[in-house]
């Protein structure tokens, strides 16, 4: 889903073809925006009151990646913890003081989900399956997807000591 209906390339320049044109009137549980690089420069106030609207719908929120850049833009996540990817951590903590950013793998808070991006997906999603379907569900999937360790939300993301 994308704003339009025109080709998203992701960060490695791979070709997304979307299926539908996001209104923000999507009827959902949860509603994931998805992030990569250089994604200030996909914010469009229009962008922001779909979510908005979403959110006052009471849709749960998340976002992969840096597209917790986008929930904190929209003023989404002021007063939530959340994560980022470590290269943005920084900067986003700095253009959106409310939002409670951490160095952590994902974070879940009331209704919004945030991960750091990468295979951390998979630990959020763990989560997320263990709260709404319950632990033997969850073991199955793990078992399936041959994980090894699930990360809990206060393990913190490998940030280079350069960056820290």
């Amino acid at each position: 889903m994308s704003p339009t209906d025109e080709v998203v390339y992701s960060s490695s320049k791979l070709a997304i073809y979307p299926e539908y044109i996001f209104t923000g009137l999507e009827k959902c549980d949860v509603f994931f925006v998805c992030g990569g690089t250089k994604i200030d420069q996909c914010w469009t106030s229009s962008i922001g009151d779909k979510i908005q609207n979403m959110a006052s719908n009471n849709i749960n929120l998340g976002a992969m990646c840096t597209g917790s850049y986008i929930l904190a833009k929209a003023g989404l996540l002021d007063g939530y913890r959340c994560t980022i990817h470590w290269q943005n951590l920084s900067s986003t903590r700095e253009k959106f003081p409310l939002a409670n950013l951490t160095d952590d793998v994902y974070e879940v808070d009331r209704d919004r989900f945030t991960c750091a991006g990468g295979i951390t997906s998979i630990d959020l999603m763990l989560r997320l399956l263990t709260m709404q379907q319950g632990q033997e569900l969850a073991a199955a999937v793990i078992e399936t997807i041959l994980i090894e360790r699930v990360r809990n939300m206060t393990d913190t993301q490998v940030i280079p000591l350069r960056q820290k």
